[in-house]
């Protein structure tokens, strides 16, 4: 029993991400907040600018 978990322990570390992978993650999450950041910022631009923008304009 205990060999079984020594080699279930062992094969759950051998196959887990590596540092490289871990950083590559943390870096691919970070662009993704990123993203999201400047997406709410052009959706409140939009939202703002269309709200400035008159309903009905006047024809000349």
């Amino acid at each position: 029993m205990k060999r079984l978990l020594l080699l279930t322990a062992i094969f759950l570390t051998a196959c887990g991400p590596s540092q490289e992978e871990k950083e590559e993650i943390a870096i691919i999450d970070k662009i993704d907040r990123l993203v999201a950041v400047e997406k709410a910022r052009a959706d409140a631009l939009t939202k703002t600018e269309t709200e400035k923008a008159a309903i009905n304009p006047k024809k000349p």
